[in-house]
């Protein structure tokens, strides 16, 4: 994750790449020209783009912490 999240955070066009998928998602002169696979796809991509947004500023605001999804395994196998 670490490695992916520099190659993210170095990459300069992303964050104007954003933008313009969120006018494809959102502006609904643009919606009006696509067709309903086009808009699920611009809508599924932006939605996965910010998942990954919301896990990268989690990781930068706690590096040490341990994710939710990370410790469930483990609290079962201790609870047995």
């Amino acid at each position: 994750m670490n490695a992916g999240r520099e190659e993210i955070r170095g990459a300069v066009a992303i964050p104007l790449r954003r933008r313009a998928l969120t006018d494809l998602a959102t502006n609904p002169v643009l919606l009006a020209q696509q067709s309903a696979a086009e808009r699920r796809h611009f809508s599924d991509l932006l939605d996965y783009l910010l998942r990954v947004d919301q896990e990268m500023r989690f990781s930068e605001t706690h590096p040490l912490a341990e994710r939710v999804e990370d410790r469930a395994p483990q609290q079962k196998s201790q609870a047995r």
